[in-house]
Order: structure tokens, then C-alpha cells, then sequence
């Protein structure tokens, strides 16, 4: 219940736009990265999508950094390694259903998606030149395919073979 109730108020806080924070609201605890990632992944069937990036803006908001460059990398980099964990999680609880050649072809999708993942944040980043903003389009990049391939595996799951 007290998660609950500290991620309805990070929630209510991030959602209150350019507003300043109150500093009772700084001084709250916040729910971690992990809690918040398994939160988002307990959701009702296909809802999960829709709170990527809430620890980040939640984390941006509430923390006396969270404005700057290297506060917006951080607070993003902390819910990418929540997100990993869970990938890591999906793929290892999918692999062990299977064998063989499909649990070859399991790895392979994997290793191919990274790949994919990678170049495409890698672009994305490069578009900003090297510049102060690069890094953090490429972990904000990272979090949301990261995120999103969780999802997706853990789908696969649920719900294949479909009999």
C-alpha cells in the first residue's frame, strides 16, 4: 500500500509540469527503479506500455539535480538498468521453455535485437553531434527499446505456443 501511495504522489508531482516540487514532496521516498519497472509490468494486459519513462520524469521532478544534463542521464540510466533486469528475466524464463533449434533461434532474435537496438540509439545520439544532449538521447533511447523488448518477451511467454 505505501508503494502505492509513494508512486501516486512521484506520479501526481511529475505530472504537475514546470511547477516547482514541494519540498515535503522532495523529502518523500521514492519507489526505486526496480519497484517501479515491476509495478509497471503487473498492469492489466496492455497497459504496461504506457509507463515507460515514469521513474525517469518521476525521478527528474523530485530530485534537486533531476534538471540537469547529467541528473536527466542519471535518473534515466537508473530506470534502463530496472529494465534490463527484467529483459534479462523475460529471456531467461522464455529460454527455459524451450530447446534445441528454438532455443537457438531464441538467441539469435535476442543477439540481433541488441544489435538493432544499439545502431538505431547510436543514430539517434549521433544527431546531436556529440553535443551535451547526445548521451542522453542515447540512454533515453536504450531505456525505451529496452523496455519495450521486455514487453515483448515476456508476451511471447504468456502467450506462445497459442495452444
Amino acid at each position: 500500500m505505501m508503494l502505492i501511495s509513494i508512486l501516486a504522489a512521484a506520479t501526481l508531482f511529475a505530472a504537475q509540469g514546470d511547477k516547482p516540487v514541494p519540498a515535503a514532496a522532495r523529502a518523500m521516498p521514492q519507489l526505486s527503479a526496480s519497484d517501479t519497472v515491476a509495478l509497471c509490468l503487473g498492469r492489466p494486459d496492455g497497459t504496461s506500455r504506457a509507463c515507460i519513462g515514469d521513474f525517469t520524469e518521476a525521478c527528474i521532478r523530485l530530485n534537486e539535480d533531476g534538471g540537469t544534463n547529467a541528473g536527466m542521464i542519471g535518473c534515466t540510466a537508473q530506470e534502463l538498468e530496472a529494465w534490463d533486469a527484467a529483459l534479462n528475466e523475460a529471456y531467461d524464463a522464455l529460454r527455459a521453455r524451450h530447446d534445441g533449434t528454438r532455443a537457438t533461434a531464441l538467441r539469435d532474435a535476442q543477439r540481433a535485437w541488441i544489435a538493432k537496438r544499439d545502431a538505431d540509439c547510436a543514430f539517434l545520439a549521433s544527431i546531436f553531434e556529440g553535443g551535451s544532449h547526445a548521451s542522453l538521447e542515447q540512454t533515453s533511447c536504450l531505456m525505451t527499446e529496452t523496455a519495450e523488448r521486455t514487453i515483448v518477451l515476456r508476451d511471447w511467454s504468456d502467450n506462445y505456443p497459442p495452444f
